[in-house]
């Protein structure tokens, strides 16, 4: 059975610094955290009382240090962005929930449902379950992937991002 502690120190990799990139849709980000996606999460009001006395660097340098914050945002996905204990294979699940941080839950179960060969409405339940336990985990990952590439390459935003999605996707 998949271990949630696993795939978020994976996903923490590819999301663990502060930012702040006018580019980016989602704005200012924290572990991922999109501020104009997830404004209600409560380490906000951390992160705004940090700035008031840091800025630049050494407001990313505290930030990012902040053991608060983290057990913040690790509490923030596994509410949010966690439903796989039931998966097989961590690799799986692994894969599904990072892409699920990256694009957007709903997104990342449909890329799940079209590699597992079930109707894709966006819903983990039981019979996408019961799909991606009956898999061969290697094959699942290669369509999900190949999938999710094909997403990625469709993206306005993909010159820009696209080689650090692809790394990431890959992992």
């Amino acid at each position: 059975m998949a271990n949630f502690e696993i795939a978020i120190e994976r996903t923490l990799q590819w999301e663990g610094t502060y930012s702040v990139d006018s580019k980016d849709p989602g704005g200012e980000t924290l572990f991922g955290i999109a501020r104009k996606r997830h404004f209600e999460w409560s380490g906000w009001q951390r992160v705004d009382e940090l700035k008031k006395h840091f800025s630049g660097s050494n407001l990313t340098g505290v930030l990012s240090a902040d053991g608060g914050l983290l057990e913040s945002a690790k509490l923030f996905y596994e509410e949010n962005f966690w439903n796989y204990d039931e998966i097989n294979s961590q690799a799986v699940a692994n894969k599904v929930f990072d892409l699920g941080v990256n694009t957007g839950v709903h997104q990342a179960v449909k890329f799940l449902q079209r590699a597992a060969g079930v109707p894709d409405d966006g819903i983990f339940g039981p019979h996408t379950l019961e799909a991606t336990n009956s898999a061969n985990s290697a094959v699942l990952l290669d369509k999900l992937r190949d999938i999710a590439t094909d997403y990625y390459k469709s993206l306005p935003d993909f010159p820009r991002y696209g080689k650090g999605w692809l790394r990431r996707l890959e992992s």
